[in-house]
């Protein structure tokens, strides 16, 4: 609580307590506020009765926050900066830009953690790794603690649809939850250089703080996407599931001074799916939230899959096909699998 929102309690000396029974230490996020209190009730006058005393201590929120365009991204310093307001605040996130690298994990190369500092105030690690590593990191070995909460982004532009498979912002909070932590990725519907993370940051600092309160189901994220309009054109916040929409991918062809070819990545966004979902909603102007949980099983499918009869014991690819043409019409694979093509 911000030192001008505190209500101290004074009471009058009774039995030889100080007068002073209201005591706040340093107002300091990453300390508990420690609080004391006379807890029973008032006599004549207003005065306490007794001179018996409460103590409690508040202990506020470590936050772990990453992301994937990089530690010294503006929406990474937005969101830190609003979170304050929430907990004490640790970053780890990527030494470089890490966009669209998914869920990797650096396995065959050393990892570094580099103390890093935002205008010569020390703010956490700067990762060579990806935004699953700098989470997973942070967790096992460079904080002191678990952090409460795992919150990932401010995105320079929106995680919807199919873009959840790519996103790293998304899977550094994916990270958070397989490590048994609550997370939160955001992400800001705009690429543009001089984007304006001002309001983003709010939204992100009162989600953590629902958040911490509500809690969530062990493995379930929660995704989402701020429009990229002005805050008072913003028509209020929605729930709603993934869009269908895709990528319409293509490969510019380019040459490089050695008259190589190389291959640049480019495309257009096609929106398709319901109008309650994530795409459609920003579009509209609404914030946009969406649970994400990473149990991949398709569960209609898997009972689907039983009734083919294609279950066994034994060896599960017999040397001709002629078994598999025994369930529910599926055609034989006459495939030899001895030498697969």
């Amino acid at each position: 609580m911000p030192p001008h929102q505190r209500q101290p309690i004074y009471s009058s000396a009774r039995n030889g307590i100080p007068p002073v029974l209201a005591f706040w230490l340093s107002y300091d996020p990453s300390r508990p506020i420690i609080r004391f209190r006379e807890c029973c009730p008032a006599g004549a006058g207003g005065s306490p009765s007794s001179t018996s005393v409460d103590f409690t201590v508040e202990k506020k929120p470590r936050i772990l926050v990453s992301n994937d365009d990089g530690i010294d991204s503006p929406g990474i310093r937005a969101l830190a900066t609003a979170l304050r307001q929430v907990g004490h605040v640790d970053v780890a996130a990527p030494d470089k830009p890490q966009s669209a690298v998914g869920h990797a994990l650096t396995v065959a190369l050393p990892l570094r953690a580099t103390p890093h500092y935002w205008d010569g105030e020390r703010i956490g690690w700067a990762v060579s790794g990806y935004p699953a590593d700098c989470v997973k990191l942070a967790v096992k070995h460079l904080l002191p603690e678990p952090p409460d909460l795992v919150v990932s982004g401010i995105n320079h532009g929106r995680n919807t649809a199919v873009s959840l498979i790519y996103s790293g912002t998304v899977s550094a909070a994916t990270e958070g939850t397989v490590l048994g932590i609550p997370s939160i990725a955001f992400s800001l519907g705009d690429f543009s250089p001089t984007a304006d993370f001002t309001y983003a940051a709010k939204v992100a600092a009162w989600f953590a703080q629902v958040v911490t309160q509500r809690k969530l189901p062990r493995g379930v994220l929660l995704n989402v996407n701020i429009p990229a309009i002005p805050e008072e054109q913003v028509k209020g916040l929605r729930v709603v599931p993934q869009a269908e929409s895709y990528w319409d991918d293509r490969y510019e062809v380019r040459q490089d001074p050695m008259d190589r070819p190389y291959y640049w990545l480019a495309g257009e966004h096609v929106i398709l799916g319901p109008e309650e979902s994530d795409d459609r909603m920003i579009d509209a102007g609404y914030v946009t939230v969406t649970p994400v949980h990473y149990r991949l099983t398709d569960e209609p499918m898997l009972a689907e899959l039983k009734n083919w009869a294609i279950e066994s014991e034994g060896a599960v690819f017999p040397a001709t096909g002629t078994e598999a043409s025994a369930g529910n019409g599926v055609a034989a694979d006459t495939t030899n699998r001895s030498g697969m093509r």
